[in-house]
Order: structure tokens, then C-alpha cells, then sequence
């Protein structure tokens, strides 16, 4: 070891070579060299607050951390790799190496901090509790040359920028575009992050913050490769804009909302977890894809856009109940949430098929419409399901499916028609639960119409259906054996036009109770709404009474 304290002299190494640690302490003059030092173990430099430590040889070795406990402008260089330990610099701190550039202790820095690594994409990783006063720069070979892993910390502000300016900026300077990464990124800061530069990463990329907020939106052409973690509390939101690459979220904790934007896809490879909203959008670009199927947790609405048929969306919310903002898709969508507690779903646009699987009950909220386009509907929840608007044009067998395991399906309570497939079937399916109530029926307009497992069935339907079983109803009919009915059901029959309903192949009449009363055409009440059967008003005594069931007169009408 060597220690030496020259009072107020200055002192100027010679060339030294010690095998143990090394303290100089000059606190009423500077310190500087003019040979190169090589030390083994730990250097620690003092030179009082307003005194300059020039250390600035090229070929220094410093195989330990190198300290300095006071200095004005500060100058340090290594041939190799050079860890920085517990610093406190008034003034400007320069550090040049051949190789990493690291800390080991706190960097409080006043003035501009420039660390400038000369190797071939080394590392530049300073991730202590640091404390930077102003502009911080990064240099790859003085700016000429590329990084390879990039790691800065400030318990201060971060703003990602080309130019020198105030406190809480770093300068990522190398060849080519400013702020291009061959490695990974990581940046801590105690107040928020923000880029004024854009950010070119080959690998991953971590933010973090405490209830600051994080905003790196500037790479309009190209972004970060590799996976893409944010950490915030509390009121901390991320906003996050990937230029034309694609978005690969790794962990993400979110204290308040996120947004996402890409001319590309989005993928997780991590748990996306927030408390309050998140968006995710890439239709700036058509056919490009939402695939968030890790089990995430986001408590907050979810917004999901993408354009083109090739724009699928696979969205998992894992056992946390999915609340829906804006959901516009261009090709399929698919959404599960295995929460056991009731899922509010707002409106759907996609043009491709829609699956919905949820653990709890399903309620779209008022108003809400599920629209696939001409892509089929697949709605399955564990317990009730509640509708707003269901519609789709697809024509298949199974253009919408809603399927409520062990709970009812019910009507939302708006005026609008619950479930349009006009030239498709609807199929539904319950553990033994209901299909709209007496009160609230659920309208319906299909091809076709085929329920199985209800205990009571309320529609009005113009669909031509089939129920089965030997316990169901339909509305108050007894259902004994299937029952076809009549595609577009009249509600009023006029007089000389009485045969348009049960003549032919349109017949409703097989063990109905009570039983049909004569051999005329039978209207059947089986959706449990209340309508007029025959419009009886200036009518004349030329109607076949004797061919009408379920036919009533109002006193005034008798006569």
C-alpha cells in the first residue's frame, strides 16, 4: 500500500507501479502525473472541493475502484477497464477507458460527466444510487464508435438527448444515429424518464422509476429490439412508442396506465401488470398483430387497435376480471380472463371471428356492442351472461355461440335487438339456466336458432329454431317434443289473410296444451310477450273466429 499527503503542494506521479492500495491527499492543490500509475488494489484521490485531479495518462492501470473523495474538474483514464467507486466531483469528472466502465459506489457529479469508452461495443454500466448535477455523456470511441451495454442511474430526472444541456440529460453519443445500443439498456431514475433522441436498442431495454412517469416515444424509424420491461409506482404512467419495430414487452408494473404504440407487433415474454389503464395499438400500420398471452394483470380498462385482417388479437388478463375501453381489430380477437368475478365488456369491432372466455359473469354494459364483421362469435362465461348487442353477418352454422356454464343469459335492458346473424345460426347453450326472462325478452333475428340445457326459453325471434328436451319451456308452451318455429311469426292477422301463419310446411301445432280447437291454422304465444294476435278494430263479422286460438275481444269489441 501507499499512502501520501503533501500538504499544500500539488502532487505529480512520477511512473508508479504499487502492488496494495493507493490514498494521495492534497487538499490546498491539485494532483496530477507524469508518468502512468499502475495500482492493484483500491486508489482513493483528495484534492479539496476546489482543486483539479488530472489523471489522464492513456496507458494508467487501475485494477481496483478508483475514488475521489473531493476534486474541482476531475480527469481519470485506464488502458483497461476502470470501476469507479464513491465519488464527490464540484466540478466537470472525465473518465476515458479501454475497456467496461463501471461503479461500485455513489457518483455525485456538479458539473458536465462525460464517460468515454474506446473499445469495440464495451460496456459503459453505471447503475449506483448516483447523483448528476447536469449534462451526463456516453461516448463510444469519442463518438465514432458503437456500445454494447448501456446502464445509467440519477436520482434526479433522465432525458435521452443529442444535445448538452441542463441537469438530468443523457447524451448516448457514438456513430451514426445518437443513441444507438449494440447491447442492453437500463435506465433508473428517481423522477421521470423521457427521450428527446431516439432510442436504438439490439437487446433488452428496462426503465424504471418510482411514481414518476416514463415517456419514450421518439423512435419514429426504428426502436428497441429486444424485450422491454417499465417499472413504476403509484401515479406513474408509460408511454411508449417503438418507431417501426416490434414490441416485445418483458416485466412490466405499471402503477397507473400504459400506452403502446408500434408500427409493428406486440408480443410479452413477461407479466404485464397495471393498475390502471392499458393501450395497445398497431394499426398505423395494417395486418400487424396484438399477441399479449402471458397471464397479465391489468385492472384498468384495456384498449386494443389494429387494422387489416392480418391485425389478430389474442389478449390473456390471467385471473384478473377484463374491463374493455375501445376495442378495434382487423382480423380475429380473442379474449380470456379466468376471474371469478363479474367481467364488464364494452363495445367490440373486429372483422374476424370473436372469442370471449371468461371464468365469472359476463355483463356488456349498456349500450355495448359486440360487432364481428362477417367473422363468427364465440361468448363463453361461467356464470350469467348479460347482453347489449350481438351481431354479425357470418352465415355459417355457428355464426354466434353463447354459452353461460351454469348461469342464465339475460337481456342488458336495452331497446336495441340483442343478437342479429341474419343469414347465420345462433347457437346457445346454458348448464340449466334461462335464455332471457318473461319480463325482459332477448331479440333475436337468424337463419336459424338452436338452444340446448335452458330450463325456460324468452325470445322474439323472426328465426326459424329448434328446442329439445322433455323438461323445457318455451315462454308458457309445454314443450313435449321439438318444436319448428315459424320463421317470421305474425303478430296481427287481417281478415281473408288468416292462413299466412300454420298452413303447409309452416305448422306449430304438434302437442301444444292446451291442444289446438279445430282444424284452422293455431297462433302460438311462445315468447312470453305480450302482443295483439288478431287486430280486431273495424273489422267486420266475416272473421273465422272458429280458426283462431288464444283469440280475445275487449268488451267494446263484442258487438
Amino acid at each position: 500500500d501507499a499512502t501520501i499527503n503533501n500538504g499544500a503542494l500539488d502532487i505529480d506521479f512520477a511512473a508508479s507501479a504499487i502492488g496494495g492500495a493507493l490514498s494521495a491527499t492534497n487538499t490546498a492543490n491539485g494532483i496530477t502525473q507524469s508518468g502512468a500509475i499502475s495500482v492493484t488494489g483500491a486508489a482513493t484521490f483528495a484534492a479539496g472541493a476546489g482543486n483539479d485531479i488530472t489523471l489522464a495518462t492513456g496507458t494508467n492501470n487501475f485494477q481496483g475502484a478508483v475514488s475521489i473523495t473531493t476534486g474541482n474538474n476531475v480527469s481519470l483514464a485506464d488502458a483497461g477497464a476502470i470501476d469507479l467507486g464513491a465519488s464527490t466531483v464540484s466540478g466537470t469528472y472525465l473518465v476515458t477507458a479501454g475497456s467496461d466502465i463501471t461503479d461500485s459506489g455513489i457518483l455525485d457529479v456538479m458539473g458536465i460527466a462525460t464517460f468515454n469508452n474506446t473499445a469495440a461495443s464495451a460496456n459503459i454500466v453505471l447503475d449506483s444510487v448516483n447523483i448528476f448535477g447536469s449534462q451526463v455523456i456516453y461516448q463510444a470511441n469519442g463518438g465514432a464508435g458503437t456500445f454494447g451495454n448501456v446502464a445509467f442511474r440519477d436520482t434526479g430526472a433522465v432525458n435521452v438527448n443529442t444535445a448538452v444541456v441542463a441537469d438530468g440529460n443523457l447524451r448516448l453519443q457514438n456513430t451514426g444515429t445518437e443513441g444507438t445500443i449494440g447491447g442492453t439498456l437500463d435506465i433508473t431514475s428517481g423522477a421521470a424518464i423521457t427521450d428527446a433522441a431516439a432510442l436504438i436498442v439490439s437487446g433488452a431495454a428496462s426503465f424504471t422509476t418510482g411514481s414518476a412517469d416514463i415517456t419514450i416515444n421518439d423512435a419514429t424509424t426504428s426502436g428497441i429490439s429486444g424485450a422491454i420491461s417499465f417499472t413504476t409506482t403509484g401515479t406513474g404512467n408509460v408511454i411508449l412508442d417503438n418507431g417501426t419495430t416490434a414490441v416485445n414487452l418483458g416485466t412490466v408494473n405499471v402503477g397507473q396506465n400504459i400506452t403502446v404504440t408500434t408500427r409493428e407487433a406486440i408480443t410479452d415474454s413477461g407479466i404485464i401488470t397495471v393498475g390502471g389503464t392499458a393501450s395497445f395499438a398497431t394499426n398505423l400500420v395494417t395486418d400487424k398483430a396484438i399477441l399479449l398471452d402471458s397471464q397479465n394483470v391489468i385492472a384498468g380498462a384495456v384498449t386494443l387497435l389494429t387494422s387489416g385482417t392480418g391485425g389478430d388479437v389474442i389478449f390473456d388478463n390471467g385471473s384478473t376480471a377484463l374491463t374493455l375501453g375501445t376495442i378495434t381489430v382487423g382480423g380475429d380477437l380473442t379474449l380470456d380472463s379466468n376471474a371469478t368475478a363479474t367481467q364488464t365488456l364494452g363495445s367490440i369491432t373486429n372483422n374476424g371471428a370473436l372469442s370471449i372466455n371468461v371464468g365469472g359473469a359476463l355483463t356488456m354494459a349498456d349500450g355495448t356492442i359486440f360487432n364481428a364483421g362477417s367473422g363468427t362469435i364465440s361468448v363463453t362465461s361461467t356464470g350469467d351472461m348479460t347482453l347489449g348487442q350481438v351481431t354479425t353477418t357470418n352465415s355459417t352454422a355457428a355464426a354466434i355461440t353463447l354459452t353461460s356454464n351454469g348461469g342464465n343469459i339475460l337481456d342488458g335492458g336495452d331497446s336495441q335487438e340483442d343478437i342479429t346473424a341474419t343469414t347465420g345460426t345462433v347457437v346457445v347453450n346454458t348448464g340449466g339456466g334461462t335464455f332471457g326472462t318473461t319480463a325482459n325478452a332477448i331479440e333475436i333475428t337468424s337463419a336459424s336458432l338452436s338452444v340446448s340445457g335452458l330450463t325456460v326459453a324468452t325470445e322474439t325471434s323472426t328465426a326459424n329454431g329448434t328446442l329439445s328436451g322433455t323438461s323445457e319451456t318455451v315462454g308458457e308452451a309445454s314443450i313435449d317434443q321439438t318444436i319448428n318455429i315459424v320463421e317470421n311469426l305474425v303478430t296481427a292477422v287481417e281478415s281473408g289473410n288468416q292462413i299466412l301463419v300454420g298452413s303447409g310446411a309452416s305448422t306449430v301445432a304438434v302437442n301444444i296444451d292446451p291442444p289446438q280447437p279445430g282444424p284452422g291454422p293455431v297462433i302460438v304465444d311462445v315468447y312470453s310477450e305480450s302482443y295483439k294476435l288478431v287486430d280486431t278494430k273495424e273489422m267486420g263479422p266475416d272473421i273465422p273466429i272458429g280458426q283462431l286460438n288464444n283469440f280475445w275481444l275487449g268488451e267494446e269489441e263484442e258487438k
